[in-house]
């Protein structure tokens, strides 16, 4: 594909590699989270008797359903673990009744042993109050990315604030405060904040004396009520280091970091007009001259400078980039003649590139709970109207047809009940 496009540009989904960030983090914590997750529901989803054994106990917690896990979910582990914890006492004391029962099946019995056996361990409840906190990082730049509105002028700044934020958790603020020396113009030395890739965290001398955890975790490890034994206390805190060590690590490795495309992206940003330069637009007009169509350069850098030194009123920011760029597109002069028409046409280009696969899941998805095994007849016209309809903002019962839009509907039925069968 490179070889026919050289302009192509590939990027793993970042949706994806956030996922298995955390998945290659939670190797270092001593169970696996992804097999009591779904040893608990599975255990409970097919018995109406366990469920009724259950609610017994969960007076305190109004009887919460215990939620699904699927492993190839971006954002299920940490709801999940969630309610596991809510449901703590009362999953114990359930566990602890069933073991006196004969199960079902050797593989019931089998997850019964090690769901009891897993609840009577306080150093995993601890593990568990960990992994909530620690992974609302996590969560919350995948939930970002899942959205609809494009992110690629923020992709970069946002990943880069992403694995900070695991950082503050564990290295010493003195370490991410340093400095690093370079020369500047004429050799003179300066001085500037390292980012989060020049940042030594491998190294023990670099780490707080124990990682932040959430209060619920402060007050379990504190509490005598705990039963937490010296050694293991020790084992957790090691573990935790080494949870985020091995966090960062993947992430420096596998997520695009350093990709050129993503630093350049940063000129669709208006709030950053007065920071980014004429040469991160020329990238863009460089590797895609698709993007300039019939205007030529001397027009759009006239316009980009221009840009740079008009003040945005109010009016024109809107929630989303490409629609404040919409409306950028239609600022006039005093003739009447659009300031910005032909370098609008190019950012909206750029902010065509997806920063993530979540649009094209959400489709797939859609797809699937529609063309199902019975409805499998369903012919490709029929899906992609289907789409059509559903895409559209709002409620389906809020949506307000014309009476002509009402009479080709009725008339299409009639005709198609009416058609004769050959």
């Amino acid at each position: 594909m490179k070889a026919k496009q050289p302009q192509l540009y590939l990027s793993g989904c970042p949706c994806h590699l956030i996922h298995r960030a955390a998945l290659k983090a939670a190797t270092e914590i001593k169970f696996n989270v992804d097999e009591v997750l779904v040893d608990t529901y599975c255990y409970l989803q097919n018995s109406s008797k366990r469920l009724a054994a259950l609610e017994r106990f969960q007076d305190e917690v109004k009887h919460q359903k215990i939620h699904k896990h699927v492993a190839t979910r971006w954002l299920s582990v940490r709801s999940c673990l969630e309610r596991i914890l809510e449901n703590w006492n009362a999953l114990q004391e359930f566990f602890k009744e069933e073991s006196g029962r004969s199960a079902s099946t050797s593989n019931a019995h089998a997850r019964l042993d090690r769901l009891k056996t897993f609840s009577r361990s306080p150093t995993n409840r601890l593990y568990c109050l960990f992994l909530v906190h620690a992974l609302e990082p996590f969560d919350t730049l995948n939930k970002q990315l899942q959205s609809e509105a494009p992110q690629i002028h923020t992709l970069m700044r946002s990943l880069h604030g992403f694995m900070r934020k695991l950082l503050v958790r564990f290295v010493k603020p003195v370490i991410l405060a340093e400095k690093k020396r370079e020369k500047g113009e004429g050799g003179k030395p300066l001085e500037r904040s390292k980012t989060v890739l020049e940042i030594n965290y491998k190294n023990p001398s670099n780490h707080k004396s124990t990682v932040l955890l959430s209060g619920e975790a402060d007050r379990f490890l504190t509490d005598p009520s705990s039963h937490l034994r010296e050694e293991k206390v020790k084992e957790f805190h090691a573990n935790t280091k080494k949870f985020y060590v091995a966090g960062c690590t993947y992430i420096k490795e596998k997520f695009p970091m350093q990709e050129v495309l993503l630093q350049n992206a940063e000129i669709c940003d208006p709030e950053r007009r007065l920071e980014v330069t004429e040469d991160q637009l020329m990238y863009f007009l460089k590797r895609f001259p698709c993007l300039l169509q019939s205007s030529s350069i001397d027009d759009v850098k006239t316009e980009f400078v221009e840009y740079q030194s008009h003040e945005l009123v109010p009016g024109l920011i809107k929630e989303r980039v490409d629609a404040t760029w919409v409306a950028l597109g239609q600022v006039k002069d005093g003739t009447g003649t659009p300031l910005f028409a032909n370098l609008t046409k190019i950012m909206l280009g750029i902010l065509l590139i997806p920063h993530s696969n979540a649009a094209c899941e959400r489709i797939f998805s859609c797809v699937t709970k529609n063309k199902t095994n019975q409805r499998a007849s369903l012919s490709a016209e029929t899906v992609d109207s289907l789409l059509v309809v559903k895409s559209r903002p709002g409620e389906p019962h809020e949506r307000n047809y014309s009476s002509v839009q009402l009479t080709k509907l009725k008339s299409s039925y009639y005709n198609l009940l009416s058609k004769k069968p050959d």
